[in-house]
């Protein structure tokens, strides 16, 4: 199979050289001076399908624009520096790309070491709409790269970690895939292996709040979107603190 992958660390299916190994190295201003060439040599010398590309920009989505072209196969998956995959992973993309007729998008889930689910999962297969892509995790899906450099999809550099509104790239990024006509599907099987997170507990705070209403608005236009922040407000106004109640609602609404 055709395929790349943005990663740091080496899992079973880089050492097997099921796939190619495509690292982005964002080097901050305090490592400006560091040279690392002699750690890309030690990575070099121990993976032979292996490319470095360092930068000096910051921010995941420059980063992941920066695997985008730098790709050279059909396929990218992108992945943080602490996860893992299943070990029948490329086998379960052949199964799923054969059966689903290779649609551009293909999400999957996430568990942890032990088995256990990221987040809640549907139990079926079922196609991705602009709705379903607002769950979509960063570490859990397969893109066809050809089809993203052909339609000119990058990530929004303004959304992501690193960035002026620091989370909600997927949804933008999956709302641009659906627009160029690309077909994106969920899958209800097991892909990448991450240790349980709870940031999410966190979706109250002012800079969380802002950048999901503005993301709304950028996947679902100013009307609805803002119409879909203020439902979110209603389901989850009881479960803020008494004292971020203000902020989270006019960080949504952005008043």
């Amino acid at each position: 199979m055709d395929l790349g992958i943005t990663q740091y660390k080496i899992p079973a299916i880089i050492q097997k050289q099921e796939v190619c190994l495509l690292i982005v190295h964002q080097i901050t201003a305090q490592y400006d001076k560091f040279d690392f060439e002699e750690c890309y040599q030690n990575i070099t010398n121990n993976i032979s399908n292996v490319k470095i590309i360092s930068s000096n920009e910051i921010g995941l989505s420059k980063s992941r624009n920066l695997a985008i072209k730098a790709c050279t196969t059909k396929y990218i998956v992108f992945s943080d520096d602490d996860n893992d995959y299943v070990e029948d992973f490329s086998q379960i993309i052949a199964k799923y790309h054969k059966q689903l007729k290779e649609p551009e998008f293909i999400s999957f889930q996430i568990h942890d070491k032990n088995g256990v689910a990221f987040k809640k999962y549907p139990h079926i297969l079922k196609p991705h709409n602009k709705m379903s892509a607002l769950r979509i995790s960063s570490i859990e899906h397969i893109i066809n790269c050809d089809f993203l450099k052909t339609n000119n999809i990058l990530f929004d550099e303004s959304f992501g970690l690193g960035a002026l509104y620091p989370s909600c790239e997927q949804p933008i990024f999956l709302a641009s895939i659906l627009a160029q006509g690309g077909r994106a599907f969920y899958v209800p099987s097991p892909f990448a292996i991450h240790p349980i997170e709870h940031s999410g507990l966190d979706f109250f705070s002012r800079d969380n709040a802002l950048t999901r209403g503005k993301m709304l608005i950028r996947v679902f236009g100013a009307i609805k979107g803002r119409l879909l922040a203020a439902a979110f407000i209603m389901k989850k106004i009881k479960s803020v603190p008494a004292g971020m109640r203000s902020t989270f609602i006019k960080g949504l609404l952005d008043l």
